[in-house]
């Protein structure tokens, strides 16, 4: 019997843990520096301790929902208590050296007191609710919120691998498209020149073509000139070989 409930309390804390982590995984983790003000310690306390408070004040809860409670409250206490811890060897240091007013010393003074308060508090609420957890409840709290923190950590690892990624694959697919468009373009403007020194072919070869054919009917209109002009020469030399004749005829009759 004690080996069986030693194992349903060790099962049960085991669903307690992965609640309480799954809880806070599903949440940001309250950021220390919004617990206390900005010129004090003055401190304000997580949400899960309000919450743990009202739901023991109802009627009809059973006790793992109640320990469930108590260890979110105890895990969202783990940062102030260790913030606590740090900063109380660093104020006295100071306060030593009278590099504090006392005011501040004495504001963290009463911070302490309560984050102590909140200590001894959620202590003897795990031991009333099952024996001897009180001795271990912080111990829990602190390794679950470890646990948390490396669980966030890995988490926000993988987002950043993702979307490294994405991008990467983003970049690849955009360099791709940007590359299709230049080969695109140098095509168009390679079509472009080609027909541009089809067009300036085509324009030589017509005003060569015109040229060789202005000259020819030129040439011809000279040699039709030459030539009546050697006929009317030939005409010009018969008729005065003719008159020639005629005039050796009648001085032959007068004799």
């Amino acid at each position: 019997p004690v080996l069986l409930l030693a194992g349903a309390a060790l099962t049960a804390l085991g669903l307690i843990a992965l609640l309480i982590v799954r809880y806070f995984s599903s949440r940001s983790t309250t950021n220390i520096n919004d617990l206390f003000s900005a010129d004090s310690y003055a401190i304000e306390f997580p949400p899960e301790c309000d919450a743990y408070d009202e739901l023991k004040e109802r009627d009809g809860v059973e006790p793992w929902e109640l320990k469930k409670a108590l260890m979110k409250r105890a895990v969202a206490g783990i940062p102030v208590r260790n913030y606590m811890q740090e900063e109380e060897q660093k104020i006295r240091r100071l306060y030593k050296k009278t590099m504090v007013s006392t005011a501040t010393w004495q504001s963290f003074q009463d911070a302490l007191a309560s984050v102590i308060e909140e200590i001894e508090y959620v202590t003897a609420e795990a031991e009333e609710l099952e024996e001897g957890w009180g001795q271990q409840v912080w111990h829990q709290a602190a390794f679950f919120y470890r646990h948390f923190i490396t669980m966030r950590k890995r988490a926000q690892d993988s987002a950043a691998r993702e979307k490294q990624l994405r991008n990467k694959a983003k970049k690849a697919q955009e360099d791709k498209k940007k590359q299709a468009q230049n080969l695109k373009r140098q095509e168009e403007e390679r079509v472009q020149q080609a027909e541009r020194a089809a067009q300036e072919l085509l324009a030589m070869e017509e005003k060569k073509h015109k040229a060789a054919g202005g000259g020819g009917g030129g040439g011809g209109g000279g040699a039709g000139a030459g030539g009546a002009g050697s006929g009317g020469g030939a005409g010009g030399a018969s008729g005065l070989h003719q008159r020639k004749s005629s005039k050796n005829k009648s001085k032959g009759g007068k004799k």
